[in-house]
């Protein structure tokens, strides 16, 4: 498979975006140790996670819409994006006015302090914005705009908070987390990526909404959210209760090793982006083979990629710790565990995005809640007996169980498989 350059570009700037996302946990733990990475992870983890409810399957219906060719010459993608825009902020608003009048509670309750109860303020006034973001993100990757996504996404917002701490962080009149100047960053680049839409498909004709696209619309969307609700809390199930059953200084470390072996994972993700839109019009036209071939060929391709990287990892890794502090070489066991996730993940392809694209949500929400279930035991039981060390196994396990389910679900619908295989490799 040849390598296109808008391809090429996309994760050149992926790149550059999780260089950026590494050298912030690098000031977050060298400024303010990993307590604050903690609190910085479970701050950002929580709102994804409310992004996801006030997005309700928007951000994924609407690429597999406009990939699908389903807008009859364009015409429908700004009365679509219009319509999505408006439905977030009547459900993003009331949830933000909820959570800036509990604000307090959820601080003393989270993270045990009320110190942080501005922080929660800054939350539910950045989620409307936030939402709207996400949904820009991916009505641009669903036109092609890779870049410029992946720009919005990742790059645009970590290298900004960066450069917005260094010019402030000198200056004792401004008292703000690195958290907060993350949180106002989104609003900026919300601004930004809605006036780059915008100029998009308002170069479009566009027509009324039909009512019979905008109700399969709206029925695709929802039979989306509720597997894409559980997906996020399942992959963030760990974070959640390593901070209720253990502590925020826990959380930092957990946090700091995932970070490092996920950078073993980066070939997936960028072939994820790239193939995402390519599975629903080839599902369409019954193009199985096709489908075959390409997954055949960027699972090669990412698994190679990642083998290379995880061994790098393996090699490094204890050099990184102490560069960062001796406290990081104490649980090791927990990072070899979170690295052999990362592979595993890998590994079985694009399992998960093929449920996605195929429409087939009531397997995905099934194996979701499966996964989840199965996953709150593990972690819970884990975490409240061995801590630390119990929230690396039991996240191992509980990617291990969820992917194992995608990959069967596939096989048995598509007759396709997503998974790795020697053969594969000529």
């Amino acid at each position: 498979m040849r390598l296109n350059a808008n391809i090429l570009s996309t994760g050149f700037l992926y790149i550059l975006g999780l260089i950026s996302s590494y050298f912030l946990t690098a000031i977050i733990i060298k400024f303010y140790g990993t307590e604050q990475l903690g609190i910085f992870t479970t701050t950002t983890r929580l709102l994804k996670l409310l992004e996801v409810f006030c997005l309700l399957g928007m951000n994924i219906s609407i690429v597999k819409f406009v990939s699908e060719d389903l807008l009859e010459k364009k015409r429908n993608i700004f009365p679509l994006y219009s319509f999505s825009a408006k439905k977030i902020i009547l459900i993003s608003l009331p949830i933000s006015i909820i959570i800036f009048l509990s604000s307090g509670y959820l601080a003393n309750s989270i993270f045990g302090n009320e110190k942080y109860v501005m922080l929660f303020k800054a939350v539910s006034i950045v989620l409307p914005f936030s939402s709207l973001k996400l949904l820009n993100e991916e009505l641009l990757r669903s036109l092609s705009y890779f870049k410029i996504s992946e720009f919005f996404k990742r790059f645009g917002l970590m290298f900004f908070t960066i450069i917005i701490f260094f010019l402030f962080q000198k200056n004792d009149d401004i008292n703000f987390t690195v958290t907060e100047y993350y949180l106002s960053i989104i609003c900026v680049l919300f601004f930004v990526s809605s006036f780059y839409v915008l100029s998009k498909i308002l170069t479009f004709s566009y027509t009324r909404l039909d009512s019979e696209l905008k109700q399969n619309y709206k029925n695709i969307s929802n039979s989306l959210f509720l597997s894409l609700f559980i997906l996020t809390l399942n992959s963030q199930q760990t974070i959640y209760l390593l901070e209720s059953f253990s502590s925020s200084s826990n959380v930092g470390i957990f946090q700091f090793y995932f970070r490092i072996a996920a950078l073993c994972s980066f070939p997936k993700i960028i072939s994820n982006n790239i193939l995402g839109p390519q599975i629903a019009p080839l599902l369409k036209d019954n193009k199985l083979k096709d489908l075959q071939s390409k997954i055949n060929n960027f699972v090669k391709y990412s698994t190679g990629l990642t083998l290379a990287i995880s061994l790098l990892i393996y090699i490094l890794h204890e050099h990184i710790f102490l560069y960062f502090g001796e406290e990081f070489l104490t649980y090791k066991n927990v990072f070899n565990l979170i690295l052999f996730s990362q592979i595993f993940n890998v590994l079985t392809g694009p399992c998960t995005l093929m449920l996605q694209m195929g429409n087939n949500q009531k397997i995905l929400l099934r194996n979701n809640i499966i996964g989840l279930l199965i996953g709150l035991i593990l972690n819970t039981f884990l975490i409240m007996n061995y801590g630390l060390s119990g929230a690396g196994l039991g996240f191992a396990l509980s990617i291990f169980i969820l992917n194992i389910m995608n990959v069967f679900s596939v096989k048995k619908i598509y007759n396709i498989s997503t998974i790795f295989k020697l053969k594969n490799v000529s």
